[in-house]
């Protein structure tokens, strides 16, 4: 649940309407007779502490939610699409660089069901630079306005004790990792898969492009893009393919281990990646990557599996 206002001052509006947002209170609702729990999670806030005063026995400390329940948790889409869209132009520090419009960026596309539309935020299981252990978080890139390539991408954190952080990843000037859409071209430019497309869009079915991922790996970026198929009777969709893109290698597989396994195959063939940076720390010295590590591939296919089916 969120609080939200019209009159913080000096505060851009956003397009919803309102220029103050917090998603100050997570709701409850028993699958089984129906109770709704209000559990504060963001006691800073000045509006619901407001509410607090007038509904006293309505809401509840976050810390009172079963930790079962903690554990599961997330951070919202809605909240961090508002916060994308404000960092699209916010990210500026520099007064001139703010008043002439530069560098501004913009929210990539991809093609999903054969439309070129917004990609979307989405929720995947990683282990982000510097850190230890993987988490669950909410991500998603930005690209320069009017170019392709990707330039950075924001991650909210999901699992405590640092849920609501969020982490700007700038990759370094000069790098120019590909962008959604330019993923997508590469995709399409692949004879065996477009072959594979042509036959899967005749005999009464139609072919479905999902989600794309985008997944920061070791010193490199992967790709994940899967297929599917539904029948004209408007059957629920099936699994057929999955496809993989890291730097200049696009890979097909029926499932995402095969489809690993062929992406290892080119490890004889060095990638030369840059560490992006976070916000505004000096950028790492480049790194030549030979291969990725078998270790790496195999936590990578259960998280693939993982976060597929959570799209």
């Amino acid at each position: 649940a969120y609080t939200t206002s019209r009159y913080f001052p000096y505060a851009k509006r956003h397009q919803q309407g309102f220029n103050y947002i917090r998603n100050s209170v997570k709701v409850v609702v028993d699958a089984y007779h129906g109770t709704v729990d209000f559990y504060v999670i963001d006691p800073t806030d000045p509006l619901i502490a407001t509410w607090q005063k007038i509904f006293p026995k309505m809401f509840k400390p976050f810390s009172a939610m079963p930790t079962t329940l903690q554990q599961h948790i997330r951070y919202p889409e809605f909240l961090f699409t508002i916060q994308q869209d404000m960092l699209l132009t916010y990210h500026l520090t520099e007064p001139k660089s703010f008043y002439e419009k530069e560098d501004y960026w913009n929210i990539p596309t991809q093609i999903y069901d054969n439309n070129q539309e917004t990609l979307e935020p989405y929720y995947v299981t990683l282990l982000l630079p510097g850190e230890e252990k993987e988490e669950f978080l909410l991500m998603r890139p930005f690209t320069p306005q009017g170019k392709q390539n990707m330039i950075s991408w924001l991650v909210a954190r999901c699992d405590q004790p640092h849920y609501g952080d969020l982490i700007l990843y700038q990759l370094p000037k000069g790098t120019n990792p590909y962008g959604p859409m330019q993923i997508e071209a590469r995709i399409g430019q692949q004879p065996e898969i477009t072959e594979l497309i042509t036959l899967w869009n005749q005999n009464q079915s139609r072919l479905i492009r999902g989600n794309l991922l985008i997944i920061p790996l070791e010193k490199t970026i992967l790709y994940a893009e899967p297929f599917y198929i539904v029948s004209a009777q408007g059957q629920s969709p099936e699994f057929k393919k999955i496809v993989f893109v890291c730097q200049d290698q696009v890979v097909i597989g029926d499932s995402i281990g095969e489809a690993l396994q062929r992406l290892q195959k080119l490890k004889d063939q060095p990638f030369f990646v840059d560490e992006p940076k976070v916000e505004t720390t000096t950028n790492l010295e480049s790194r030549e990557v030979k291969s990725i590590d078998p270790e790496i591939l195999e936590k990578l296919e259960i998280k693939l599996r993982e976060t597929l089916e959570l799209i």
